[in-house]
């Protein structure tokens, strides 16, 4: 059941440690809940004890026995082979039964050379977090250094520490392995950091750990080089900047990945890329995403090319024959980027600006040739397209023409219809008096 207690039981990570003599012994054990107090003894010697924070070490053990009352482990300096056996460890738990436990130590005395034990040989931290550079010696050390580029960043002598003034405020040396705690770091911590110790015994050694310190990226821009390139004249140069740790940088047109090839290519960071020769494909929205391991950010620029103009087209087409008296209205179309400027002439006369041209009630003073001219603002080009314009009569429906007979037969009818209806009023006004 949930509310039922467990059992206080002590963690032991290793059983039996095997040490060279001269070197440091760590009975490294966890208890499963909080403890009152405890104590470590050999032999049925007690070597340590602690009631809550308070430790106390026997005259034997005090120069080179030390309890973490964190946790409840011992660590033993400087074993020789005397110190080999069983080591008991008991505890008093806040609530529950008391525990104990044992560690068994095996000294040896077979002469190794001393070396470092580095845990980690390269450390990745985010600005502003900690770096701890673990290490341990493989046997007691009489002194030793830890220094970057060259400079010294924390020193000892036996027991005797201490750290230089530039890292006073955030650097940490624990003399029970002699790693180094650096905090608050930023990227100009990053490089090789260097541990040098001398041993009791045997010949001093040294080892390296390398800090990667990593800033978020913000601040990602794309820029251009040029605002207006000319197709098939101008090369492009687009920049992608950033703030931060980049670690990775890649582009996109319009969401898809850039297709490098010989005309398009990145610089060897990715930070740049170049458009030789620009053309009206290239254009469309750029963009240059930057990255690293704990974040990413984006810029975008849009790509116009300028060119025309080119195509010119005129509705209705070559040729253009008008009826007479009827209106006609020339549309003129080009490609252009930016948009061309249009303008209409009559041999060297400008007629009007504008893409469509109308001739009302076009007689046969207008037959004759209409150009377009498009011009280019920015690329200071122009292209012309000419149309002939002739004028014809009015074509008549045959099935309502008339023979010349039957138009006079109608007039000479309606003649007569007249001349009755005269008659016909001076007779009735004769017989009214009128």
């Amino acid at each position: 059941m949930a509310g039922e207690s467990q059992q206080f039981t002590i963690i032991v990570e290793h059983s039996q440690i095997n040490v060279t003599a001269g070197a440091d012994a760590l009975f490294s054990v966890r208890p499963s809940s909080s403890v009152n107090s405890g104590s470590w003894s050999f032999n049925g010697e007690i070597v340590a004890q602690w009631i809550g924070q308070t430790v106390a070490v026997q005259n034997e053990y005090t120069s080179r026995a030390e309890l973490f009352t964190s946790n409840g482990s011992l660590l033993l300096k400087s074993v020789n082979m005397s110190d080999s056996g069983e080591y008991r460890v008991n505890m008093v738990p806040t609530s529950g039964s008391q525990s104990s436990a044992t560690v068994t130590l095996r000294v040896t005395g077979e002469s190794q050379q001393f070396t470092i034990i580095v845990e980690h040989s390269q450390i990745n931290v985010t600005a502003g977090g900690e770096a701890l550079f673990s290490v341990r010696p493989s046997s007691s050390v009489n002194s030793g250094s830890w220094s970057f580029n060259g400079k010294t960043v924390a020193q000892w002598i036996g027991q005797t520490g201490s750290v230089d003034n530039e890292y006073r405020s955030r650097a940490e040396l624990f003399q029970h392995n002699l790693s180094l705690l650096l905090k608050s770091v930023n990227v100009m911590d990053s490089g090789e950091y260097r541990v040098n110790m001398v041993p009791t015994s045997g010949s001093q050694t040294s080892a390296t750990v390398t800090l990667r310190v990593t800033e978020p990226v913000t601040g990602v821009t794309a820029v251009s080089n040029d605002s207006t390139p000319l197709e098939n004249l101008d090369t492009i140069a687009l920049s992608c900047d950033a703030s931060g740790t980049v670690q990775t940088r890649t582009w996109f047109k319009d969401d898809q990945p850039i297709q490098e090839n010989g005309r398009i290519f990145t610089s060897h960071d990715k930070a740049k890329l170049t458009i030789i020769r620009v053309n009206r494909n290239d254009a469309g929205t750029y963009k240059c995403i930057a990255s690293n391991s704990i974040s990413s950010g984006a810029g975008e620029t849009n790509v116009q090319v300028y060119y025309g103009p080119v195509k010119v087209r005129i509705l209705p087409e070559h040729p253009v024959v008008s009826n007479i008296v009827s209106n006609l209205t020339l549309t003129c179309f080009a490609l252009s980027v930016p948009w061309g400027m249009y303008a209409w002439y009559n041999g060297n006369n400008l007629l009007q600006t504008g893409q469509e041209l109308t001739l009302v009630s076009v007689t046969s003073v207008d037959v004759g040739s209409y150009t377009c001219r498009v011009t280019n603002d920015v690329t200071k080009r122009s292209s012309n397209l000419t149309v002939h314009v002739s004028a014809q009569a009015p074509k008549t429906d045959e099935s309502c023409t008339l023979t010349s007979g039957a138009i006079v037969g109608i007039v000479l009818g309606l003649l007569g219809v007249g001349l009755i209806g005269g008659v016909s009023g001076w007779l009735i006004a004769r017989k009214t008096g009128g």
